[in-house]
């Protein structure tokens, strides 16, 4: 096995070296010529206790990736299964580093026009000149973008009508949550502002630019599920939500609850990212409604608790991994999978 020009010597015997890392890496790279068109595609990881043999070489193997090096593979698509082509456009948000990172660099190797849509030039970039010797691909191109920047969006949204036309693919990625105890009612405004308002503001400046086949994807969290709402009467708000005025109206009580000192009676959890990410998820499922008919599919999703700058490198899953159901989406999935949302490839409730 080539492993980033590695060759790995005295684990396993080569064919039983291949087998046991593609059983243990199936969710995340197992061909997609395996792929039915509908859905539930792949089944969730086993817990640690019952995982095969197969995941301690994997877990070896992902030991040498983090020092620098990448794990090296490419997703197969039969042809048949390919709607899109080299002017299908795709852009992803947060796409400099993380899991953006993968899954434009996933797009690419596909084939199609990605669009790395990153806050920081600098960052934003050097990530295309990555994906571009990563792939071979000169069709990725950057361009600026704070989603959290209502004259970013706008500026974003006007270079994409003159530039790109259509957008085929958009992965609204780009995300944010404080770390540590940090709790506030200006510090929930902050990140509602990116996760909840910040994607809201990207899905509806881009919305008149989608092509009738769009797939839009947001990455969402299972730190946002409805679960997470200890008052029955908040949660039926948020499941009853017809539009997304009324999820701004629950997002703004939020952060009033919390300067007020009440949020907590109120039914709120104490966690202001798991907030923003049910407001958004709230909202992919009220877009995905209205946009029924088109022929655009709208799809929440959790990619797992990934190894990154915003989990402090503390994740489960490698970058790679959490690219793999968010690419799914945007690509294969069936367009019945549209108003749902995902996890690991299956459908989880809101």
């Amino acid at each position: 096995m080539r492993i980033s020009g590695h060759q790995v010597k005295g684990l396993v015997p080569a064919g039983q070296l291949r087998s046991s890392v593609s059983r243990a890496a199936a969710p995340l790279s197992s061909s997609f010529r395996a792929l039915p068109p509908a859905f539930p595609v792949a089944a969730p990881l086993p817990s640690r206790g019952t995982r095969p043999a197969g995941f301690a070489i994997a877990a070896s193997l992902r030991s040498i990736f983090s020092m620098g090096q990448r794990q090296s593979y490419k997703l197969e698509v039969p042809e048949d299964k390919k709607w899109w082509n080299g002017s299908t456009v795709a852009v992803v948000t947060g796409a400099n580093k993380g899991i953006g990172y993968e899954i434009a660099r996933n797009f690419a190797d596909q084939g199609l026009k990605t669009v790395v849509a990153a806050r920081n030039e600098e960052l934003g970039r050097a990530a295309v000149d990555k994906i571009k010797e990563s792939t071979g691909s000169d069709n990725v191109v950057y361009h600026q973008l704070d989603i959290s920047n209502p004259a970013s969006v706008n500026a974003f949204a006007k270079w994409a009508e003159n530039d790109l036309k259509r957008v085929s693919v958009l992965v609204n990625n780009a995300g944010f949550a404080h770390k540590g105890d940090t709790f506030g009612a200006d510090e929930a405004q902050t990140v509602l502002d990116v996760n909840y308002f910040g994607t809201k503001a990207v899905c509806e400046a881009l919305k008149p630019l989608l092509s009738p086949d769009a797939r839009v994807v947001n990455v969402c969290s299972s730190s946002g599920q409805l679960a997470i709402l200890k008052s029955p009467v908040l949660r039926a708000k948020f499941e009853d939500a017809r539009s997304a005025d009324e999820v701004t109206t629950l997002a703004r009580k939020f952060v009033d609850d919390i300067r007020a000192g009440r949020h907590k009676e109120e039914g709120w959890p104490s966690s202001m990212y798991g907030v923003s990410k049910l407001c958004e998820a709230t909202y992919t499922r009220i877009l995905a409604e209205e946009l029924k008919g088109s022929g655009a599919t709208v799809t929440a999703c959790c990619p797992g608790y990934v190894s990154t700058d915003m989990s402090s490198h503390r994740g489960t899953k490698t970058p790679p991994e959490g690219a793999d159901t968010p690419t799914w989406l945007a690509l294969l999935a069936d367009k019945s999978a549209s108003g749902r949302n995902f996890a690991d490839r299956r459908e989880k409730s809101f």
